[in-house]
């Protein structure tokens, strides 16, 4: 099995739009020869990037949402080629709105292979899944998981089909400790199991980690994984683009993601939301190339 890293520098869906130099400043962290070194079968860091950079431009939400579009539109096909070419898609943002374009990728794919239904496993401090009508901020990034689920605005909702990418008894959350009123009633009605982070707490990543696996692998023929670095505790992981207290420690996540290699369902990874602007970049840094190691097979 060979891994692609693909980096997705956008960081349009955010507040604070430094995510987008999250993939370049690994590349230059060495984390491909690194992860060599550990003898990961790595082909390539491929880094797309919008059509315009934060750095270079200002633009509105309301504007933003057509640059994710179009973003995403690209990263799915990444992805999807990927795939395609029997590789191992790991996606690095990039805030968490370049979700849509990582997942409707996959969908594209395991759709002509013929392994639908699809299950994924977010693990992040925040839901996600505001709508325009229903987020206090605006920001897309708070918007991914009601975009694949078909709510929301068509830019995350309607990527490619006009399916939802994702159908809520395959999809599960894993840490949550940061929600609003109005995406915690969507994600209530649609019936999607949430482990908030209280019950990781009580009973430990690793435990919750290995029955969201069973969860969503119940009648899914592959799934995925989508990890925002902000579900472990700030003093551990300082350069993300949504600091929360609490959390769970590192060592204890990278223990639980060690068991996902084991399972050949298992086939696109995603890490979001790495921000090196925050201080410390280095430590985060080094905390993404842990948990790329584990969960990559030799």
């Amino acid at each position: 099995m060979n891994y692609r890293l693909i980096g997705a520098a956008s960081g349009w869906g955010a507040k604070l739009r430094e995510c987008e130099q999250g993939p370049e400043v690994l590349r230059d962290e060495q984390i491909v020869e690194k992860l060599r070194e550990r003898e990961f079968p790595v082909s390539e860091l491929k880094i797309l990037y919008p059509e315009k950079k934060a750095t270079e431009a200002t633009v509105p939400f309301p504007e933003a949402l057509s640059l994710i579009r179009d973003f995403n539109l690209r990263l799915s096909k990444e992805v999807e080629t990927t795939l395609e070419s029997g590789q191992f898609p790991v996606v690095l943002g990039g805030d968490h709105s370049i979700a849509v374009g990582t997942w409707n990728g996959a969908y594209q794919f395991f759709n002509k292979s013929n392994e639908l239904p699809m299950g994924l496993i977010w693990i992040d401090a925040h839901m996600d899944a505001h709508t325009p009508k229903t987020s206090p901020s605006g920001a897309p990034h708070g918007m991914p998981i009601a975009g694949l689920l078909g709510h929301g605005d068509d830019a995350l909702a309607k990527l490619k089909q006009n399916d939802p990418v994702l159908s809520p008894e395959n999809l599960c959350l894993v840490g949550i400790r940061s929600f609003e009123d109005g995406e915690a009633q969507l994600l209530k009605r649609l019936n999607v199991r949430i482990y908030f982070d209280k019950e990781v707490q009580e009973r430990g990543i690793e435990e919750v980690l290995k029955e969201a696996i069973s969860y969503v692998s119940r009648q899914t023929k592959v799934f995925g994984v989508s990890v925002d670095l902000d579900v472990i505790c700030p003093e551990e992981a300082p350069g993300v683009g949504s600091p929360e207290k609490g959390g769970v420690h590192s060592h204890d996540l990278l223990t639980a993601l060690s068991h996902l290699k084991h399972h050949k369902e298992f086939k696109v990874f995603e890490l979001v939301e790495y921000n090196p602007k925050k201080n410390h970049h280095k430590q985060t840094a080094k905390l993404c190339l842990e948990i790329l190691s584990q969960v990559m097979h030799h």
